[in-house]
């Protein structure tokens, strides 16, 4: 399952949405302006996004909120995973503004984008059953 709220603009941040990588649904925000104007959370097999992690990424995108560390984000209840990456993310992308390049994060968008699509269709794959020869 796969929940997208917002727009797809701007630097991808990429993530994981829990601590515990195998039981994590993935999480994409994207930040333009220094806000998150987009998020993206991907289930994979049994790590599906939660209804509290929905309600984050919808909260967040919802608020218009600027990311920092003095803002209205900070007190939304946020895990700390979250927010750090949130944090770094607005960093890289004005490192990515002053710096005049954007092929890099143009290209790493795209590979988010593809990674994500991958998940989805893995999550809709139908296995056949395996035919045991002894049986035959």
């Amino acid at each position: 399952r796969s929940e997208l709220f917002g727009e797809t603009s701007g630097s991808p941040v990429v993530f994981n949405a829990r601590k515990t990588l195998s039981e994590a649904p993935l999480a994409v925000a994207w930040v333009d302006a220094n806000k998150v104007v987009g998020m993206l959370l991907v289930g994979n097999g049994g790590a599906q996004p939660s209804a509290e992690e929905v309600g984050y990424a919808k909260r967040i995108v919802d608020s218009q909120a600027e990311v920092d560390m003095e803002g209205p984000l900070v007190n939304m209840g946020l895990p700390k995973r979250w927010l750090k990456f949130l944090f770094d993310g607005v960093q890289g992308a004005r490192r990515s503004r002053r710096g005049g390049d954007d092929s890099g994060s143009l290209l790493f968008g795209v590979g988010v984008l593809a990674v994500a699509a991958l998940l989805v269709l893995l999550n809709f794959q139908v296995s056949e059953p395996v035919k045991d020869n002894a049986l035959l």
